[in-house]
């Protein structure tokens, strides 16, 4: 295997990978069991003082407001955070260059070079957006479906890729 691929890195990028981090697998079930159990007591709340008083605060409507604003705002936090931080990135717009041989990943960024084996590939995702190769839990190599041909050649590649992973990394 030898292939070449470059790139310009987005905020978009930066977004598919803050979903995979943060809204993948146990994590997402987390989130969903917290904001269910979170609304769960807003409205025991909002029951229990709607019934026994008549007096409402402005402080009141704040809060309950706020609670019941996370879930309804949740699709759209990662792309306020992406908007955030992703100026601060040293990769942000930046060009990618990065060559799959059979020893591993070469990528250059400016003039930042490194070298990984396929050895230290914990986990590989595949998305329809892109292909996630994870060396650890919060960071990964990128390889969005425009930097290849279409979306065919980008699931040859994953499992090409596959191929090349050790048995204990978790392809998913």
């Amino acid at each position: 295997m030898n292939v070449k691929i470059k790139y310009q890195y987005t905020r978009n990028d930066y977004a598919a990978l803050l979903r995979q981090i943060y809204y993948s697998g146990a994590r997402k079930i987390v989130f969903w069991v917290l904001v269910v159990g979170i609304w769960a007591m807003v409205a025991v709340g909002i029951v229990y003082k709607f019934v026994t008083t008549s007096e409402y605060s402005l402080l009141d409507f704040v809060l309950y407001s706020s609670v019941l604003a996370v879930p309804i705002l949740q699709p759209f936090l990662i792309h306020i955070i992406a908007r955030i931080t992703y100026s601060s990135l040293r990769i942000a717009n930046r060009a990618v260059s990065m060559i799959l041989d059979d020893f591993g990943i070469h990528t250059t960024l400016g003039e930042i070079e490194s070298r990984l084996p396929w050895s230290e590939i914990r986990r590989l995702v595949q998305t329809p957006e892109a292909l996630f190769l994870f060396i650890w839990q919060k960071q990964a190599f990128i390889i969005p479906v425009r930097a290849v041909a279409d979306a065919s050649k980008l699931a040859e590649l994953a499992d090409a890729i596959r191929a090349k992973l050790p048995e204990g990394s978790q392809p998913q």
